[in-house]
């Protein structure tokens, strides 16, 4: 039955930016909402930056959406923030922020816990560099911060910058299961897969789809996650 499954979203909004060169965040809350997912992963979010008329998307998004939310600052410029952001029907608890060093940027993890008809569940977030030298790095500390959640069941999100035959991929631990699509499906405007989504459970009645939009250069991605196996 539906409702025994957790919907899950991962999608990098370009800071609403779409292929029509238009910033509409309107558009994006347009995405999840018609998705249904019940928590939703964002990376390349603004808060009061020039570029997207100084929105502070999350909070809009959060409000548009009546969902809870978090934020984790990647960089700041001036005034203006950026990084990513998860939204959740249930409330963000226990929240913290992973900073991983960039020489051009840094980068973040951001990592909440929902409780979802009685499961205590951690979902982490995440945006990687383009670079393969940082990302090394970056996702090593990435895999550290995946162990705080010890046994329970947890959930990892994000843009990666790397399709899943990457080497760094072999380091996550072996417990962590890729929920993909039956076909591998672009979810980057130039035909590359590297927004993913796992679980730290056996990979068993799981769906995956992608959301193709041009409410950003990324597509999104959407999972079902039995609700039986996050015990």
């Amino acid at each position: 039955m539906e409702w025994e499954k957790l919907k899950v979203m991962t999608f990098n909004m370009h800071h609403g930016g779409g292929l029509d060169g238009k910033v509409d965040i309107n558009r994006i809350a347009d995405v999840i909402g018609e998705s249904g997912a019940q928590v939703v992963a964002l990376q390349e979010v603004d808060r009061y930056n020039v570029r997207s008329q100084f929105v502070d998307q999350v909070r809009k998004l959060g409000k548009k959406l009546r969902m809870h939310w978090c934020f984790a600052t990647s960089l700041r410029l001036g005034i203006g923030r950026y990084g990513n952001a998860t939204l959740s029907v249930w409330p963000l608890r226990k929240r913290k922020v992973y900073v991983f060093p960039g020489l051009s940027e840094n980068r973040t993890a951001l990592h909440a816990q929902i409780v979802c008809r009685g499961r205590n569940i951690h979902i982490f977030n995440t945006h990687l560099s383009v670079s393969d030298d940082e990302r090394r790095g970056q996702f090593r500390r990435l895999c550290k911060a995946l162990r705080t959640a010890g046994d329970d069941p947890a959930i990892l999100l994000g843009d990666f910058n790397m399709e899943f035959d990457h080497p760094l991929f072999r380091r996550l631990d072996s417990h962590w299961q890729r929920i993909a699509p039956k076909r591998k499906t672009a979810t980057l405007a130039n035909g590359k897969e590297i927004d993913h989504i796992f679980v730290n459970r056996p990979a068993w009645g799981y769906k995956a789809v992608v959301i193709k939009t041009e409410a950003s250069d990324h597509h999104a991605v959407v999972a079902d996650i039995p609700l039986d196996v996050l015990q």
